[in-house]
């Protein structure tokens, strides 16, 4: 089943949720994840080796602004060069 699917019937099964949860959030961010390993081969390689991860409720910095955004995959580092 795809993320919006899975999505939609995990709504149907939390009549009165709050959408802006956290868990919804995350819910939501698994069914993103498992669409990703599913549609995504390079991604799915890329998880799987723990080159990238994924990252729920990330703080994402710039030079003015922190914002907490729900989801991101984060590239891990390689280590000293």
């Amino acid at each position: 089943m795809s993320a919006p699917d899975s999505y939609v019937e995990w709504i149907n099964a939390h009549l009165g949720f709050n959408p802006r949860s956290q868990a919804n959030s995350n819910v939501l961010s698994d069914f993103l994840v498992t669409d990703l390993q599913k549609f995504c081969p390079e991604i799915a390689a890329h998880l799987k080796s723990n080159e990238i991860v994924p990252n729920k409720n990330a703080d994402v910095r710039t030079k003015v602004a922190s914002r907490n955004v729900d989801f991101v995959l984060n590239e891990q580092s390689a280590g000293p060069q």
